[in-house]
């Protein structure tokens, strides 16, 4: 759709950075969603070592009971396993505890990332914006220019109480366009096809996996605060 080659190869430049930009967010995304699914398959081993250990105390129980105090090797081996399964659980959420933190360091970066795409695919976009109407103004049909002269040269042979000149505009070339501007939404809706695919690629962001874009420095420096609590709390 665009024709100057110096104006494409500034967009495409601008384009490389923007897809550089969502490929680092991309990157860390897929971290964040590895993460995840770690920690939700570590804290069902934590449900299920739970689950077995509450089973187990059930039956050491009521061996206690039945044995009226005489400890059996099967009591002692039940024991043993409950023992085992607590702590395997007990394992999981410390494991689950410092992926958690890691996750959430993760996502910190993720916003970041995602800021400063989306930042910079938005300017990609004015610049973008801007090169085709520029393209567009240098190309106008030569009927729609006449046009709008000889509606403005109409305009300008109204008398001087003519509405417009009045009250609303200072030119007759003013008033053209004003009136012009009427039928431009529907022309703007019409479907184009757009060429310049790589400017379209780098724009494309199929999945941000929840995550939206940090907007608040303080908040990150209050969770960097509070995780590197729970670090040290974590180690001691």
């Amino acid at each position: 759709m665009l024709t100057n080659p110096q104006i494409i190869e500034r967009l495409q430049t601008q384009a490389n950075t923007v897809l550089a930009a969502r490929q680092a967010f991309e990157a860390k995304r897929d971290e964040v969603t590895a993460l995840r699914a770690e920690i939700a398959l570590h804290r069902k081993g934590a449900e299920a070592a739970d689950s077995e250990a509450r089973g187990i105390r059930e039956e050491t129980a009521g061996l206690l009971r039945a044995l009226a105090g005489q400890l059996t090797k099967h009591f002692r081996d039940l024991k043993a396993k409950e023992r085992a399964a607590y702590t395997l659980a007990e394992d999981f959420r410390e494991l689950v505890a410092n992926l958690e933190l890691m996750l959430e360091e993760a996502e910190d970066d993720a916003r970041t990332l995602l800021a400063s795409y989306l930042t910079k695919a938005n300017h990609l976009r004015v610049a973008y914006a801007d090169a085709l109407i520029e393209e567009g103004l240098a190309t106008l049909p030569p009927a729609l220019i006449a046009g709008m002269r000889f509606k403005a040269t109409s305009l300008e042979a109204e008398d001087r109480w003519a509405a417009w000149k009045q009250f609303t505009f200072s030119t007759a070339n003013q008033h053209a366009f004003a009136q012009l501007t009427d039928k431009l939404p529907a022309a703007l809706n019409r479907q184009v096809q757009f060429e310049d695919s790589p400017i379209e690629a780098a724009l494309c962001l199929q999945d941000r996996a929840g995550i939206e874009p940090e907007t608040s420095p303080a908040a990150r420096a209050r969770r960097n605060q509070q995780r590197a609590q729970r670090k040290a709390e974590l180690a001691s």
